[in-house]
């Protein structure tokens, strides 16, 4: 009788062992991302890659091609070119910062050229060449940044982050800086998104698209910061999907090119630059929600190219919209341009009615007031 009243315990206890386990939950959905919700065109970018079938290292290649997945922490000098291969991850963490050697690539030389590096670049400067993944998540308080290793940085200091392929890119609270570029597309089948990140004292351009090749993308750039910029901030071209929300441009040559593109510009605040957005040889983008304001030249200025202006804040720049060539004309219907007299409006802006060589700019209907729009904040 003992013996059954044993074992009738140890039954009960099985059963309610296989019970808990058969009522435990399943583990949450991943949050989605930004990417998720932005994207207009194209699938979300893949969630970040959980393992890999190849090893994890932790900050062993500062210069040449890596072998197997790596994790970066603390400080990291990188002494030449970096390339991250098809299939291989590497994850960056919170608080890191990624120094360059200055002028100077050890896989390289000092003053020789490579077929390696880009045609237009000295291989003096260093570049990360992505394609695979490079996952940069810093926080708040623990940004990541790629900078110069020189005590007196310049503006040409090492050359960008270069995506290839199919590469995938992931930023976030990042900072680039004193680079020749800031992060170089070229590819049509790459990844890429950028939140919360900040380019700055950047030579030329700081995000810049291959100009021959078409983005399938996506390419998501949004609540981030592009300062001091020497060229463009963010230069487009032809059939390219991507997705320009709620950034700060401030003290660059130019804010935004769109060369052919029809990107989406919406939710952004353009102050102080040189110039805000260009739109030449047949660019459709959507200019929708934003603000120019301080610009030392025009706030959109347009070539042959039919850009959607709508619904924006456009006032005390120099010119409001200048068309600098062609004879096409453009709409910019329903914008505020910081007054609602029509003679004051059409006083800020340059086209066929001071040049009859150019097209007429249409800014009616205007607004009667300035519209409440959801942009960043910048001091």
């Amino acid at each position: 009788m003992k013996r059954f009243r044993a074992l009738t315990v140890i039954l009960s206890i099985a059963v309610m062992l296989v019970a808990c386990v058969v009522g435990e939950e399943a583990a949450p959905p991943p949050v989605p991302t930004i990417a998720d919700s932005l994207t207009p065109t194209s699938e979300p970018i893949p969630p970040a890659t959980q393992a890999s079938s190849i090893p994890s290292t932790t900050n062993k290649t500062t210069s040449g091609r890596m072998s197997e997945d790596e994790t970066w922490h603390g400080e990291i000098l990188i002494t030449g070119d970096i390339e991250i291969p098809q299939g291989v991850i590497l994850t960056i963490e919170p608080g890191t910062t990624i120094r360059f050697t200055a002028q100077s690539d050890d896989q390289h030389g000092e003053e020789e050229y490579s077929p390696e590096d880009p045609s237009t670049m000295h291989a003096t400067m260093i570049s990360i060449l992505v394609f695979g993944e490079l996952d940069a998540q810093g926080m708040p308080d623990q940004p990541i940044v790629f900078t110069s290793d020189s005590e007196a940085p310049g503006q040409m200091d090492w050359q960008s982050i270069t995506v290839e392929g199919s590469g995938t890119v992931r930023l976030e609270h990042v900072t680039i800086e004193h680079g020749f570029f800031g992060l170089q597309l070229n590819s049509p089948m790459l990844h890429v998104a950028v939140s919360q990140s900040t380019f700055q004292d950047i030579t030329t351009c700081a995000i810049c698209a291959e100009g021959a090749r078409p983005l399938e993308g996506p390419v998501i750039i949004s609540d981030s910061q592009f300062i001091r910029c020497g060229r463009e901030s963010i230069d487009t071209y032809r059939d390219q999907n991507i997705v320009v929300h709620h950034n700060v441009f401030s003290e660059n040559y130019v804010g935004i090119m769109s060369v052919g593109s029809s990107i989406t510009i919406e939710g952004n605040l353009f102050i102080n630059n040189e110039r805000g957005i260009g739109v030449v040889e047949g660019g459709t983008p959507d200019i929708i929600g934003n603000e120019f304001t301080q610009h030392q030249g025009a706030a959109i200025f347009v070539t042959d190219a039919s850009p959607t202006v709508s619904n924006n804040n456009i006032y005390e720049n120099l010119f409001n919209f200048q068309m600098e060539g062609g004879s096409q004309n453009a709409v910019a219907a329903n914008n505020w341009w910081g007054s609602a007299d029509p003679k004051v409006i059409g006083d800020s802006i340059q086209d066929g009615r001071d040049d009859p060589s150019l097209g007429i700019v249409d800014f009616e209907p205007y607004a009667n007031e300035a519209f409440q729009l959801d942009i960043p904040e910048y001091e």
